[in-house]
């Protein structure tokens, strides 16, 4: 038993003349508009939506149709409720990774979490001193360090000392 096969003929919503006429208006906004893909984009907006009703088309057509095109047709920027452009999830985790100095399986682990605590975790490792890799000599000189400022200052809690970069205990320790 043979089975006929249909071949389905691609058919554009788009005559000939009707796709160079876009992409010869849409070269003229460009060239009057150098900036056209900053900002707001309410002109970009106000001449897709102006070539759809010309053409009897939507603008996101339009807009597909310009992008098909290759003419430099560059879509809007994604932005969430606060203007912001959202961060994706491993970028956010990698962030993370890198400033903990974790290993890229832990890293990887992080990307399980929950988008906005991974956010908040890299808003405050971001507002915070970086965290300093010291050798086990420069945390015992640290440590020194320390106690001897907390006891020359009579501080009650030298170990809150421990919190701050070698380098900035030393410059204190040095202006003693």
């Amino acid at each position: 038993m043979t089975q006929a096969t249909t071949t389905k003929k691609s058919r554009s919503s788009y005559t000939e003349e009707e796709t160079k006429s876009i992409l010869q208006k849409w070269d003229e906004f460009k060239s009057a508009n150098p900036k056209w893909f900053e900002g707001e984009r309410v002109e970009v907006t106000a001449f897709i939506e102006s070539l759809a009703k010309a053409y009897g088309k939507t603008a996101r057509m339009i807009i597909s149709k310009l992008s098909r095109s290759n003419v430099g047709y560059v879509a809007k920027t994604y932005t969430n409720k606060n203007g912001e452009v959202p961060a994706k999830k491993d970028e956010v985790a990698d962030f993370i990774g890198k400033v903990l100095q974790l290993s890229e399986a832990d890293t990887d682990s992080l990307t399980k979490a929950n988008k906005s605590a991974l956010a908040k975790i890299r808003d405050a490792l971001a507002s915070n001193v970086p965290i300093e890799t010291l050798t086990p000599a420069e945390e015992v000189q640290r440590s020194t360090l320390a106690q001897n400022i907390g006891t020359y200052c009579s501080l009650d809690n030298p170990g809150i000392l421990q919190r701050l970069p070698l380098k900035d205990l030393q410059q204190i320790n040095d202006s003693l």
